[in-house]
């Protein structure tokens, strides 16, 4: 089974958006603090481009938390 359809898998990006929101950032300015597209941040929000363990490292930092925030 691929981890994106993992509950702790989607557990953990439910908690990236929650965190994102609560920042104030939006896909598009997460997006461009990530020097990536925004649509690629709502395929990572909508379970349908997984992310690696760097990028995960990078998006926690740009919405200012830490990676065990966001594990399940």
């Amino acid at each position: 089974m691929k981890s994106i359809y993992d509950l702790q898998y989607r557990a953990m990006v439910q908690k990236l958006v929650d965190r994102r929101k609560a920042a104030g950032l939006t896909q598009q300015r997460l997006g461009q603090l990530m020097g990536l597209d925004q649509s690629i941040i709502s395929k990572i929000e909508t379970n349908l481009r997984r992310l690696d363990v760097i990028k995960t490292i990078r998006l926690c930092e740009a919405i200012g938390c830490e990676l065990g925030d966001v594990l399940p």
